[in-house]
């Protein structure tokens, strides 16, 4: 009862969504003063749309691979019979709840596994964490290639790559894990929950070995280096030669402004991201900050509000059987 509770409150639907639009219309209001208004109306409005196009299937590409990692990581779970098309929902309605701070509300997933397929959220919720492990190694492995260059980066990607490897080993030491366990099942508010904290570090013993993350990594990093050539493409659009050296800042620019989107736990990294994005594409690319701020607002249409639409129409399409008072099915992963 109280899961699914937890689950309409979560529903989308329910007018969730004023506060991130609110912010997300303060940063462009504030982004827009800075560039000033009548510069950057013009620079939009020169803005070579051909070049938006490649960008938009870049990130859906980029969302496939992701889908691809999203089955990985149930493969590795065990999960039998659940249809690709409903997995895919559940996955694609998660790019709503980036908008959430910290991107907690991506536990909405394993809610919806549930709702769906009846896995018990003690056994799924490592998905969403192995997911973000990933992609943060996959970031910062993108974001040391442009340390050649600037050391702007390194205290960044040196914490995102530690944190996320001591969380790999740590969970590979089973008997630590196990020992630390049994330690807790002595305090009474841990032991009433000892069973699903158990299931919770199986599931994350089972997705964190070495071959599942190294293989996770590498869908990651190809799959953020294709938002970082679609930011590429907006820089074309906006009138900036092509060049090698242009495509590696994209690269590195995407990756280390996302990396500080995650670390502000902002909803959707708004403000932190834009900013970020546009400071870099100052002190590398263009002192022009009407550009600077068109790409950033560009690339986050192409990007972020992309993948949030399309999350919308998979939840509104799914809404009676993601968001029921009841799971629909009871079968077990």
């Amino acid at each position: 009862m109280g899961e699914s509770i937890l689950v309409g409150r979560l529903d989308p639907f329910r007018g969730r969504w004023l506060l991130p639009l609110l912010l997300a219309t303060l940063v462009f209001l504030a982004l827009a003063a800075f560039a000033d208004i009548a510069k950057l109306s013009t620079t939009l409005a020169h803005f070579r749309w051909e070049f938006f196009f490649p960008a938009l299937g870049l990130t859906l590409v980029n969302y496939f691979l992701r889908f691809v990692k999203w089955q990985l990581f149930l493969q590795r779970l065990g999960v039998r019979g659940l249809r690709r098309a409903d997995s895919l929902a559940i996955f694609v309605g998660g790019f709503t709840m980036v908008l959430t701070p910290g991107k907690v509300g991506e536990f909405l997933k394993a809610f919806l596994l549930k709702q769906i397929h009846g896995i018990p959220l003690s056994r799924s919720a490592p998905i969403v964490v192995a997911e973000r492990v990933s992609d943060g190694l996959a970031m910062a492995l993108l974001g040391s290639l442009g340390l050649a260059s600037t050391p702007l980066g390194l205290p960044l990607v040196a914490s995102i790559t530690g944190s996320s490897l001591a969380l790999v080993i740590i969970v590979q030491r089973r008997s630590w894990m196990t020992a630390l366990l049994r330690w807790g099942e002595r305090l009474p508010w841990i032991s009433r929950i000892s069973d699903p904290l158990r299931m919770l570090y199986e599931s994350a013993y089972q997705l964190f070995n070495w071959r599942t993350t190294l293989v996770a990594v590498a869908i990651g990093t190809v799959a953020w280096a294709l938002e970082g050539i679609a930011l590429y493409f907006i820089f074309l659009g906006l009138g900036l030669p092509p060049s090698a050296t242009l495509l590696g800042q994209a690269i590195f620019i995407l990756a280390l402004s996302t990396i500080v989107g995650a670390i502000s736990l902002l909803p959707g990294g708004l403000g932190a991201v834009e900013f970020g994005l546009t400071g870099l594409v100052l002190l590398l690319v263009s002192p022009e900050r009407s550009l600077a701020v068109a790409a950033a607002v560009l690339i986050r249409l192409a990007t972020l509000w992309l993948g949030t639409g399309l999350g919308m129409v998979a939840l509104f399409l799914y809404r009676q059987r993601f968001f029921a008072s009841a799971p629909t099915v009871s079968r077990k992963a």
